[in-house]
């Protein structure tokens, strides 16, 4: 016993320890996503200023109090931006804004030996710098963003936003730290944040924590900062501008909830273990007082049996009362009872089906009125298992109603000795989700309209943007994809819907030649795979027409979606593949692409809705995820399958089978017949 009290006990340690590091990461990625997007916002409004044509005009033309003027109410709308400071290509400061006392002697003088300068010049590309003191009083302790300034392709000069380390530690504060705190190093090693050095440039440079920083490594340990005390420590870098993350936590304040509850649980075993001594303490008091009751033994039996009988009763009134339909059946699948409720359902007496195959008094059909064989009923295939399915239910009268059931295997001593299944009626639960897939149906129509005319509108805008600024076109060509996005969602939501309520747009068939509908269908995409930079090739292994009774709209979807999706997800210069082949009495068509590997954990989600994968996240960030999903359901429809094929160093291979509808002779004979192409 002590020795599982003490093994609980080191597991739960390592549990809590765990718990506890992965939160205190979890406070390092979110301090460091703080650090990316403040320094992402720098810099962007570095190049917004950069790409100001007066300003380039000013400096490419030596006129730097002009380019000064025009940057001097740039303090007033950033108000953590210290001042604006301009300087030549080669490192001579020519421009200070908004003005500072001291600063103007500092006009003409070279920097080029600062840091900030060294890291700009290498390649020309912005650059945040390491902490560093301005040179004017008062003193400050600042970082600044440094943003190449070109005029026809070539670097005319600098313009350098510095901030104040107070604003950093202001952007630290914003993660929730008890007894502790956030801050930031920079690529020399330097700190901002830290409350232990508010004036001074503090140089961590020679800590472990800081070398891994620099390494690009990210982690949690416990360790001794450089002041001596033992802490709990995460890092995480931020590897485009050199910066790293460090939360430290008291080590005492970081584990003290965990301790605790060590504390209560090793308490509580203990008060377990003595409970255990006593209760034993107690049988065997009570082993050596057993004969003392043996002469009252058959008057307790009988007590005891009257109190059975009170269960069972109790019971049996449960039983009645349960609103689902209750039957027991044995091993062979005889009734053996059942309760009010299934009398209710399927209009049968308990007195009647007494003893009966329940497969016999309630047969079952599927949804298309088909009665589903003895071989295939769920009470076959309950060996090992609960199973829960949807059937309809066949009552005495003959009428039928939708029903959900639950059957469970009764297992005595190891062996399956009968079953219980429950039931209920779900006729209200199917006219909900009808009444849902129709109100999804009737708002994707209302919203297609407007979202189209936003799409025309938008288009219009582009044929007259020759007249707008740069940045509007930018707004309008991003208004146009957006358009484009949502029309595809709404339209995507349509099929849905048309395919759950079975619309004559998705439900009516036409007799379809696929070889055919495929080569005019990748003539239609060529342009598109073009414009990707990619092939469609159509490979055929038969010759001849091959006849399949879908509908056209519904086989066209499904070919947009595979197709494209291989151009979407396929390196540049590189062939889509198009099979065709028959197979007994089925077309296979394949859509073969060198697209990336979809990883295995990911495989049997692959068709869900509103699925996609990470690797699929990250080459098309937008995407609805309904698209294999609709090819899925419009080729099982058809009575055909859907799969793919993904394994490293092959293709990715998506394909589906049709079955044929009738041999080529069996075409000829329907005269009366057309073939859709």
């Amino acid at each position: 016993m002590a020795i599982f009290v003490v093994f609980n006990l080191v597991r739960l340690h390592n549990s809590l320890t765990q718990d506890i590091f992965s939160h205190h990461e979890t406070k390092a990625v979110i301090a460091v996503e703080t650090l990316k997007t403040k320094f992402d916002q720098l810099i962007n409004i570095g190049l917004s200023l950069a790409d100001r044509n007066d300003l380039k005009k000013f400096i490419a033309e030596g006129k730097w109090d002009d380019a000064a003027q025009s940057l001097k109410n740039i303090q007033e709308q950033f108000d953590f931006i210290d001042r604006s400071v301009l300087l030549s290509r080669d490192g001579v400061l020519r421009a200070v804004i908004p003005e500072l006392s001291g600063a103007t002697v500092l006009i003409g003088q070279d920097f080029s030996n600062r840091e900030w300068y060294k890291g700009i010049s290498k390649n020309w590309e912005p650059y945040i710098s390491p902490i560093f003191k301005r040179i004017p009083e008062p003193r400050l302790n600042v970082i600044a963003a440094a943003i190449p300034i070109k005029f026809n392709g070539d670097v005319v000069g600098i313009i350098l936003l510095p901030t104040s380390i107070d604003d950093i530690a202001l952007w630290a504060k914003k993660v929730d730290i008890q007894n502790g705190y956030v801050y930031f190093v920079d690529q020399m090693g330097q700190i901002a944040g830290n409350p232990e050095f508010p004036e001074e440039i503090a140089d961590y440079s020679s800590w472990d924590i800081v070398k891994k920083l620099h390494q690009g490594e990210q982690g949690v340990s416990v360790t001794t900062n450089p002041e001596g005390k033992e802490q709990l420590i995460s890092y995480q870098p931020l590897p485009n501008y050199g910066w790293g993350v460090i939360v430290s936590q008291d080590k005492s304040t970081a584990f003290a909830l965990r301790n605790r509850e060590l504390l209560v649980y090793a308490i509580v075993s203990g008060i377990f273990f003595l409970y255990l001594i006593i209760l034993f303490f107690i049988i065997s008091r009570l082993q050596s007082n057993l004969k003392q009751y043996a002469s009252g033994l058959e008057q307790k039996v009988a007590e005891r049996t009257r109190e059975i009988d009170e269960e069972k009763s109790k019971y049996a009134a449960i039983l009645e009362s349960i609103g689902d339909g209750l039957v027991v059946v044995d091993k062979a699948g005889k009734i053996l009872m059942v309760n009010k409720a299934f009398e209710n359902l399927v209009g049968w007496k308990g007195k009647d089906v007494s003893g009966k195959l329940l497969v016999e008094v309630v047969p079952r059909e599927d949804e298309s009125g088909n009665v589903v064989p003895f071989n295939e009923r769920i009470l076959t295939k309950i060996l090992s298992t609960t199973t829960t399915t949807t059937w309809y239910y066949i009552r005495k009268d003959k009428t039928r109603f939708p029903a959900a059931s639950t059957i469970t295997p009764v297992i005595f001593d190891g062996k399956i000795i009968g079953a219980v299944e429950a039931f209920r009626d779900i006729t209200e639960h199917e006219e909900l989700d009808i009444a849902k897939t129709e109100f999804i149906s009737i708002a994707s129509h209302q919203l297609r309209t407007p979202v189209s005319g936003l799409s025309w509108i938008t288009e219009a805008l582009q044929f007259t943007s020759q007249n707008l600024t740069p940045k509007q076109q930018t707004y309008i060509k991003d208004l146009s994809m957006l358009s484009k996005r949502l029309i595809g969602l709404v339209e995507d939501l349509l099929n849905i819907s048309r395919i759950q309520l079975k619309s004559t747009l998705v439900t009516e068939k036409n007799l379809i030649d696929v070889p055919v509908f495929i080569e005019e269908f990748i003539k239609e995409i060529e342009p598109y795979a073009s414009s990707k930079k990619h092939a469609v090739v159509f490979n055929k292994s038969i010759v001849g027409p091959l006849t399949v009774e879908i509908n056209k709209k519904s086989l066209y979807n499904v070919l947009q979606n595979l197709i494209s999706n291989a151009i979407e997800y396929s390196p540049e210069n590189t062939a889509v593949i198009v099979n065709l082949e028959k197979t007994d009495s089925f077309i296979k068509v394949s859509i073969a692409n060198k697209g990336p590997i979809i990883p295995k954990d990911e495989q049997s989600h692959i068709f869900g809705r509103f699925y996609r994968g990470e690797s699929a996240k990250k080459m098309k960030a937008e995407g609805t995820g309904l698209g294999l999903y609709i090819v899925k359901t419009i080729i099982e429809d058809t009575g055909g399958k859907v799969g793919f094929k993904s394994e490293e160093s092959k293709d990715t291979t998506f394909w589906f089978t049709i079955p044929l509808k009738m041999t080529n002779e069996d075409s000829a004979s329907r005269s009366n017949s057309s073939v859709v192409k």
